[in-house]
């Protein structure tokens, strides 16, 4: 029996489809994102526990990627920009907010997948010639490479497990995309040169932690790991010693110099000195304003 026309996805299918995606979004920035204390009330419900809120709309995001309409052409390219919408809507749940500025290690570990793979469904369009030279794309694309960056300051698991030469492959994926873009926004290229200033200062890091982790067997990522607000995920005193003992941030990435002193971000979260981290963001920015 043929299949009946109005199952075939159309245009206007996958626009409702982002409809949707839309609402979750501005659920997201009206709760996690919003810095108006006298914001209406009946817009949403009032959240009790806003990390169950974050897990819970993390399970619609997911549910919804998995609900993409899927013509039998496969329709590639409206697949992948509806993937790209999905993970950009993803890192801005997981990634450090005005109501959430302490994501616990399972938020930033998702995170970090969400940036790892929207950097590579980029690369993939710019390999097939199907890339839009955006601000868009010149946006995300940079977003992405920040938070992927972020993620592996702020998590030892990440940076204890990943392979610089993974980690290198995907940085070379992201300038890719912003020196096509750069073509036409200057800014592009401006934020393509920052970025590959700050990767081989990130990459000669994770080589010294593994080193350490392979002349340290006993300190293992779980240990490592600092999960905000639990005191069972604190590093014992000697254990901290031992890991950060003869560390200090590459010379090249100066504005953390003397903001974390070689720690891990997650170590200094509410601190004064995350002014550094807003002074580096702020210059990759300055060509958006």
């Amino acid at each position: 029996m043929p299949t009946p026309t109005s199952s075939v996805p159309t245009h206007m299918t996958y626009a409702i489809h982002l409809f949707k995606l839309a609402k979750i979004n501005s659920e997201i920035k009206y709760v996690a994102n919003s810095v108006n204390s006298n914001a209406p009330r009946y817009a949403y419900p009032a959240i009790i526990d806003i990390y169950a809120w974050q897990k819970a709309v993390l399970v619609q995001l997911d549910q919804w990627a998995a609900c993409i309409p899927t013509a039998q052409d496969g329709n590639y390219y409206i697949r992948t920009i509806m993937l790209l919408r999905y993970h950009s809507v993803r890192m801005l749940l997981l990634r450090p907010s005005p109501n959430l500025p302490r994501p616990d290690q399972d938020a930033l570990r998702h995170c970090y997948s969400s940036a790892e793979e929207s950097i590579r469904l980029y690369n993939e369009l710019y390999r097939k010639n199907m890339l839009v030279h955006n601000w868009i794309t010149f946006h995300s694309g940079m977003l992405s490479t920040i938070t992927m960056f972020y993620c592996i300051l702020s998590v030892s698991s990440i940076a204890l497990t990943l392979e610089v030469e993974d980690f290198m492959s995907n940085v070379r994926a992201s300038l890719n995309v912003l020196s096509a873009v750069g073509e036409h926004y200057p800014g592009a290229k401006r934020s393509r040169d920052i970025l590959d200033e700050l990767a081989g200062p990130i990459s000669r890091w994770l080589l010294k932690k593994r080193w350490e982790q392979a002349t340290e067997p006993e300190i293992t990522p779980s240990t490592a790991d600092y999960i905000p607000g639990t005191d069972s995920g604190l590093v014992s005193a000697t254990t901290q010693s031992e890991i950060l003992d003869n560390t200090s941030w590459p010379s090249l990435w100066s504005p953390f110099d003397g903001g974390f002193d070689g720690q891990w971000l997650s170590e200094s979260y509410g601190s004064a000195d995350g002014a550094n981290l807003d002074g580096i963001v702020l210059s990759l920015l300055d060509d958006f304003t």
